[in-house]
């Protein structure tokens, strides 16, 4: 009722505004009460704007609330779809992660490396320009780019991504197979920078943010080799029980910062204690931070202790 009341006042001031005498509006149609005395023009648009605008709103109002029960049904996934573009400059992946990496070259003599992997559905590139305000002029920084591929737990969205998903519950499915290949890409890049470039391992560091630290601390703690550091931000360990069975009864030697959010809801921050105490009951040398009220996603401080643990592993020689 309210609209059909504004419908007839805005008619009305048109009307009047002109000189018009008001019309006389019947109970089964709006519009003129004779033939020869009809809405001019002008009013009859702006009054089919005010018709047009209210089916607009109420299609909107419709599109949301169909988005909103859908959000509520799949919340999870939803989340994980969109933490996943957080750092995304929306470059292209390529079917090589070495392929277009960005990657920031040492000022000096390249004496170090680090190879740091990007998290779900992003690229190297955002990653690239956050480590450039902690560079350091003797190590190259490489940021590889994963494959684009369907992901499963995000309904099958092609994405990049450096394994599929299948769930986020502890013990549930995983991809063995892509977590295998992927941990096998990172450690080619590894025997390239020491083959190629005479960069020793314990001067190389891997690391990553979600899916991508996921897999550095998968090649680093499976393969074995004494690199220099692991760093694993809002991560977890992927096939955890095949980890554990490759390094026996022994200890690691490999230094590993991982960090969390405590208020991660994607990768939650009972999964990053969870692999705290995994990790930390085989490697000597592991660190854990906490960051207060941060969710799937890094700050400054968490940068700045990134920087230190680097500088620590990897100092000038």
């Amino acid at each position: 009722m309210t609209f059909r009341r504004n419908y007839v006042i805005a008619i009305f001031r048109a009307r009047k505004s002109q000189g018009a005498k008001p019309l006389r509006f019947g109970a089964k149609r709006l519009g003129a009460k004779r033939k020869n005395d009809r809405v001019p023009t002008a009013q009859v648009r702006v009054v089919q704007e005010a018709i047009n605008f209210r089916k607009k709103a109420y299609l909107m109002l419709r599109k949301t609330l169909i988005t909103a029960n859908s959000i509520a049904r799949n919340w999870q996934n939803y989340l994980f779809l969109i933490s996943s573009y957080s750092w995304s400059c929306m470059g292209h992946s390529s079917s090589a992660p070495m392929a277009n990496a960005p990657i920031i070259e040492p000022k000096g003599k390249h004496t170090a490396t680090v190879i740091f992997l990007h998290g779900l559905g992003d690229t190297g590139h955002g990653w690239c320009e956050g480590f450039r305000s902690i560079k350091q002029d003797h190590i190259k920084y490489i940021f590889p780019n994963a494959n684009t591929m369907p992901v499963t737990l995000n309904g099958n969205f092609r994405m990049p991504s450096w394994f599929d998903l299948y769930t986020l519950e502890p013990g549930g499915k995983e991809d063995e197979a892509g977590i295998k290949k992927a941990s096998d890409q990172l450690l080619s890049m590894i025997d390239e920078e020491e083959q190629k470039h005479s960069i020793k391992l314990d001067r190389i560091c891997i690391g990553g943010f979600s899916q991508g630290g996921a897999v550095a601390l998968h090649a680093g703690l499976m393969s074995g080799r004494k690199i220099g550091g692991i760093i694993a931000l809002s991560s977890w360990l992927p096939s955890h029980k095949k980890v554990l069975e490759s390094i026996g009864g022994s200890k690691s030697d490999v230094h590993i910062f991982q960090a969390h959010g405590n208020s991660d809801p994607v990768v939650p921050y009972e999964f990053g204690k969870m692999t705290a105490k995994v990790v930390g009951e085989v490697c000597p040398n592991h660190e854990f931070k906490t960051y207060s009220n941060l969710g799937h996603s890094s700050n400054p401080q968490e940068v700045m202790d990134v920087a230190t643990f680097i500088s620590k592993r990897l100092p000038p020689v």
